[in-house]
């Protein structure tokens, strides 16, 4: 049965229903253009209803209060208006959006996807999720906005195509910042310009889990600062992505800590990867490399069909003799920890050499210098 509201109001109250009751679980609720209807039931567990669709400009939120307001869907949510979870003041309790596969929720044009939690220093204090029991995909593309801050994230996998982030296209917004993503979930990205994915912690608990955690395909000006990965078959992984810039991120226990094929200038600096498989892999890449520390993997550099500087990198606590390996490529190598007979060349470098290693010291001279002595 599909039940409509009737001008907005709490989700407790029959009256906002045209039916004049509250929805069950087999009922499909859908929010009418201009509506406004805000969940405010505590302590439910069993589902809320079994589908939901939001017309255009119709909006679905919590209310602010004590206790914990879980709305379980067990099917798919359609949007075309706005789903938004605010608990960033003193009085908001726990709220959370919990998806009963198999389902999905699909962000249409023009729809919005807010969530805002309360800052916290730590991720179990964390009062906004989304969660569903087995993996579920949230999908936006095209003029969508989705602002996902200091949030749990349970088993879901965002698919986000073609959205703007720069400011420049309205109603057009890509964020994940402070949250933690759990399970299963990760962030797919396609198409995508200026996407910040900042200070998150993503943690992986299945150990034959064979995707990234986060995939940037054919981005630009990404930025994927301050980061932590656990457990993932890729931390960060990138394809013809174009002026993104990876910093500070950490990863550790990963197949790769970082794969990047066919981009255009990529600013990989200050990140550390540690017990992985292979630390850094890239394939016919511009950019540069800086500050990269990789202990303990079995290849901690490979790169391929490329000409790039690395500044300040390091391998540490590693059995191989090869740190670096070298495929049809060549490397400038500036204050790196890895020696000559470290380095495994193979196929034809498009620079007419494989690498030159060279070492600086920046000297600060103070006092009265003699004239003619520099």
């Amino acid at each position: 049965m599909c039940i409509r509201d009737r001008g907005g109001g709490l989700w407790s109250n029959p009256s906002t229903w045209h039916s004049s009751k509250i929805p069950e679980s087999n009922d499909i609720v859908i929010i009418a253009m201009r509506d406004t209807v805000t969940f405010d039931i505590t302590g439910k567990e069993e589902p809320s209803c079994s589908g939901l669709m939001i017309d255009p400009e119709g909006v679905l939120t919590f209310k602010k209060m004590p206790g914990i307001l879980t709305l379980t869907v067990k099917g798919n949510i359609r949007s075309y208006g706005t789903i938004r979870l605010e608990a960033t003041s003193l009085e908001a309790g726990i709220q959370q959006l919990r998806i009963i596969p198999p389902a999905e929720i699909t962000m249409l044009e023009n729809s919005s996807l807010l969530v805002y939690g309360r800052q916290s220093s730590g991720k179990a204090a964390m009062n906004v999720r989304i969660t569903a029991s087995a993996e579920t995909r949230i999908t936006a593309n095209d003029q969508c906005m989705i602002d996902i801050q200091n949030a749990v994230i349970t088993d879901v996998v965002f698919n986000i195509y073609n959205l703007d982030n720069t400011g420049n296209t309205p109603n057009e917004r890509i964020n994940f910042i402070d949250c933690h993503l759990l399970g299963t979930s990760r962030i797919f990205m396609q198409g995508c310009d200026t996407p910040v994915i900042k200070n998150n912690s993503f943690e992986c608990f299945s150990p034959a889990f064979d995707q990234p955690a986060v995939f940037l395909n054919y981005c630009s000006l990404a930025q994927v600062f301050n980061n932590t990965f656990r457990g993932y078959h890729s931390a960060i992984r990138a394809e013809n992505d174009k002026d993104s810039i990876v910093s500070g991120n950490i990863a550790e226990n990963c197949t790769f800590g970082i794969y990047w094929n066919s981009g255009k200038q990529a600013m990989l600096k200050h990140n550390k990867f540690v017990n992985c498989t292979n630390g850094v892999f890239i394939n016919a890449t511009e950019g540069l490399l800086e500050d990269i520390i990789v202990d303990t993997a079995q290849k901690p550099f490979s790169l391929n069909s490329l000409y790039m500087q690395m500044t300040d990198c390091s391998a540490q606590n590693t059995k191989t003799n090869h740190l670096l390996e070298l495929n049809n490529a060549s490397v400038t190598l500036l204050n790196c920890n890895i020696a000559d007979d470290q380095i495994l060349c193979k196929g034809k470098p498009p620079a007419g050499f494989f690498a030159e290693n060279m070492q600086y010291v920046v000297a600060k001279v103070s006092g009265k210098i003699p004239a003619l002595s520099l």
